[in-house]
Formats: C-alpha cells, structure tokens, sequence
C-alpha cells in the first residue's frame, strides 16, 4: 500500500492490519490502532503451517521465533504460545480462527483457485455442540483477553 493510502486510512481511523505471518516484530511492537491476528481465511492455518501441510519454512519459523517454542513443540503447545504472543499486543483488537481453536490444517480459501481448491466448502470438523464442548476455543478465548 503506498504510504498516502496509509496516511489516509489513520487520518480516517481506519485500524491497520497487522499479521504474525508477515511481521518480523514482536505483537508486543505493534501499533495500537491495529488489529491483530496469526492468519486469515486465505492464509494458511496454524496447523497447516506447523504441521508442514501449508508452509513455508520461513513462516514456520516466524512462528517459532514469536510464539518462543522448539521446533519440536506440539501443535497445541505452539497454538497456546502463539496466541499468548499475540495477546501482548497492544492492538486494539485481537482474533483468533475456529480453525486454528480446532487445529485444521486446510485453509478455508486458496486466492487464485476455482476449481482447484473447495474455496468456502470445508466444513469445521466439529458441529456447534461440539464446539462448545471443546476446550481448545476458549482456552484461546482466555489467553486472547487480556486482564
């Protein structure tokens, strides 16, 4: 985005954007006006990037490096770790995906794709009641609500 465009968009209160993926700070250094969050609907998950299934290794190691975990960390030891990160923000908002609460590894949209992908078809592995029922959603609910 060329820098009028942003100067226009906070002139405007618009909250920037800030990704763990594709920052090299820590969330703790990003700007308050902002909201903050580990990927989106056409990013890879968390899952499909620690588990290799939808990865780069430099976004894996992003990762890593933010969440503080060893390579050889479980998917929800990096999960929680990631999201306490990412709680340290000062953003002024903070989300977190179903998908990543549930460990899916498949991306909800692949830009680019028609047929090639199911883009907006996968469903969650676990109906509402199921949801609701498991502790992993609010356990990032938790961990994303700052005291």
């Amino acid at each position: 985005v060329e820098n009028r465009v942003r100067a226009e968009l906070a002139e405007r209160r618009v909250l920037a954007y800030r990704l763990l993926w594709f920052e090299d700070r820590h969330p703790r250094d990003y700007p308050a006006a902002s909201t903050a969050a580990l990927t989106t609907h056409d990013l890879p998950t968390l899952a499909g990037v620690w588990e290799g299934a939808d990865s780069h290794e430099q976004v894996r190691a992003r990762l890593a490096a933010q969440a503080g975990t060893a390579t050889g960390a479980t998917l929800q030891e990096v999960s929680e770790a990631a999201h306490r990160a990412l709680a340290q923000s000062p953003s002024r908002l903070l989300t977190a995906t179903l998908e990543d609460a549930l460990g899916v590894a498949e991306r909800t949209n692949k830009p680019g794709t028609t047929t090639e992908w199911p883009n907006w078809s996968l469903a969650l592995p676990a109906d509402l009641e199921q949801i609701r029922r498991d502790p992993r959603p609010a356990r990032l609910a938790r961990i994303l609500s700052r005291p």
